[in-house]
């Protein structure tokens, strides 16, 4: 007999429930009336009675339904899967991971066929860290965890594309060299200037000569 799980959220925590009420609120997993007497009478499940009819305070339900939901929670074992369709729990069939993907929260989700409905709803997460070890027990058909990681060379490229993108930018450095460029112009022009100066000196001086020599 398959474990039940009760929808514990449907009970309201301030409301008292006779044994026909908790039957109606679980009727889906086709809960017993005779079920929830037996809880009762064995003290599991708290209650009061009045004028002959049983009485549950509905916050007490509550933690007593979350509790048997903790219990029928089954630890699997490392080779065994969950399907999604019939609940049935087994390893995969021919111990193949039809396909191997990345789940939630970066965990590995190993999908394979369930040997009981023989449909591909055999699942089960692992951690990341157990990658190596799923590899060794199962046979893996489809791996896309392999296909996922070559991402990492997609972007390792932008970032180098990123890096000459910033090099290139760099050429706002150069009005800071086109500032200096003039300066060096100097040294020229005043060197220009000397030079007409130095010409004008000899002339004037020639004519005081010639002047001299005219006496």
């Amino acid at each position: 007999m398959s474990k039940r799980k009760y929808k514990y959220s449907l009970v309201h925590a301030y409301f008292t429930y006779k044994i026909p009420d908790i039957v109606r609120l679980f009727k889906e997993v086709k809960l017993h009336d005779k079920t929830v007497r037996e809880w009762i009478k064995s003290g599991k499940l708290k209650a009061f009675q009045h004028e002959g009819e049983w009485y549950v305070y509905g916050g007490i339900l509550k933690s007593f339904l979350k509790i048997k939901n903790e219990q029928s929670k089954k630890t699997l074992e490392f080779n065994q899967f969950r399907c999604v369709n019939c609940k049935t729990i087994d390893a995969p069939k021919g111990n193949i991971i039809t396909k191997l993907t990345h789940g939630r929260n970066g965990s590995l989700l190993a999908i394979g066929i369930c040997n009981k409905c023989d449909l591909e709803k055999a699942q089960r997460p692992y951690k990341r860290i157990y990658e190596q070890e799923i590899r060794k027990i199962f046979i893996i058909k489809i791996d896309e965890v392999i296909t996922l990681c070559e991402t990492s060379i997609i972007t390792n490229n932008t970032h180098l594309k990123i890096e000459e993108k910033t090099t290139q930018s760099e050429p706002y450095a150069h009005p800071i060299i086109s500032i200096e460029k003039p300066l060096e112009s100097l040294p020229s022009q005043k060197q220009g200037n000397d030079t007409k100066h130095t010409k004008k000196a000899t002339i004037h001086a020639q004519n005081q000569i010639n002047q001299l020599s005219l006496f």
